[in-house]
């Protein structure tokens, strides 16, 4: 494989609104009137990532009695809170047996998402693009750093 050139260390962010309505995508901070926050392209990934695994925990299990939710953390940066940790999780039975474990695992990290562990069929990334997010914004931690490079998205 070729090693794709376009990667970089800085994410470029990008204009328009994602597929699901959600507020713009800024490249840049930009003031809005006293009464609205500062935005950054941050914090619109945190809503789309979380509005993604929101998704795949709504759809009905088709066997056993499982339960799937999302779970974010909450790390703390100075008076800022902000959520670094995203999971998607099955817990119940399934004919006697225990079902518990991760799905989906993504971290916000060094102003990039990492995805850590993806488990669904056809991955979370593509979505992710398609809602936004710049490739070189997402990492794909699962893979060695030596086979990132060839991935297409960021290295680290």
């Amino acid at each position: 494989m070729a090693r794709a050139n376009h990667i970089h260390s800085g994410c470029t962010g990008m204009m328009g609104s994602d597929p699901w309505g959600n507020v713009e995508l800024l490249t840049e901070t930009r003031s809005f009137p006293s009464h609205r926050k500062r935005y950054q392209p941050l914090d619109a990934w945190r809503e789309r990532l979380e509005k993604i695994l929101d998704y795949y925990a709504d759809l009905p299990e088709s066997y056993g009695d499982v339960i799937t939710y999302v779970v974010g953390s909450r790390d703390s940066f100075g008076k800022l809170r902000q959520r670094s940790h995203f999971m998607l999780i099955h817990e119940g039975w399934e004919n006697h047996l225990r079902v518990h474990g991760y799905v989906v695992h993504a971290e916000i990290r060094n102003d990039k998402i990492w995805i850590h562990y993806d488990g669904i069929e056809d991955g979370i990334t593509d979505e992710l693009v398609a809602s936004g997010v710049p490739k070189d914004c997402i990492v794909l931690a699962f893979h060695p750093p030596e086979v990132r490079e060839h991935t297409g998205y960021a290295i680290a």
